[in-house]
C-alpha cells in the first residue's frame, strides 16, 4: 500500500510541481521506519521528500541516521519549547496554521529552519502566510484558483 501511494504521490508532485511529504504515524517499529526510508531511497526521493511526524522518537532517530534529510516536527501549537526542540535537532516545524504568527515564523527562519502550515484551505489565510514568508503550505487544494 505505501509503495503504491509513494509512487502515485511522486507522479502527482511532479505534475503539479509540489513537494512530497511523508507522515510517520503512530505504532511504527524501527524496522518500519527503516523500510519507509529504503523505499524513499530506492525511488530517488531523499533530496525531495519531507518527513513529518508528531512522534519525536521517529524523527530524532531519522535525524541521527540521515543528517541532511528534511524533517519537520508536526505540532498543534508553537511555543519556545517547540522552537528549542526544533533547533536542537534541526527540524523544521509543520504546525497548525492557527498556531503560527509572523513572530514565530521569523524565529524559525532566524534559526535556519523551514516552516510549514497545515491545513490551509482558505485563500486569504494562505496569502497572509505567504506575506509572512512561510516556506510551505499544506492544503487540500491543488491550484490557487480553487
Amino acid at each position: 500500500y505505501f509503495v503504491s501511494n509513494l509512487f502515485v504521490e511522486k507522479i502527482i508532485c511532479i505534475k503539479y510541481n509540489k513537494v512530497p511529504i511523508v507522515e510517520l504515524k503512530g505504532d511504527l517499529k524501527a524496522k518500519d521506519v527503516d523500510k519507509v526510508m529504503d523505499i524513499i531511497n530506492q525511488k530517488g526521493l531523499r533530496d525531495k521528500v519531507i518527513i513529518i511526524s508528531f512522534f519525536v522518537g521517529y524523527i530524532t532517530d531519522l535525524r541521527r541516521k540521515y543528517p541532511n534529510l528534511k524533517i519537520m516536527f508536526l505540532s498543534e501549537f508553537v511555543n519556545d519549547s517547540v522552537l528549542d526542540l526544533c533547533i536542537q535537532f534541526n527540524f523544521g516545524i509543520d504546525a497548525n496554521y492557527k498556531a503560527l504568527n509572523k513572530e514565530y515564523i521569523d524565529k524559525f527562519h532566524k534559526a535556519g529552519l523551514l516552516v510549514n502550515a497545515y491545513t490551509v484551505n482558505d485563500k486569504l489565510i494562505a496569502e497572509k502566510l505567504v506575506d509572512f514568508k512561510i516556506d510551505y503550505i499544506t492544503t487540500n487544494l491543488l491550484e490557487a484558483n480553487e
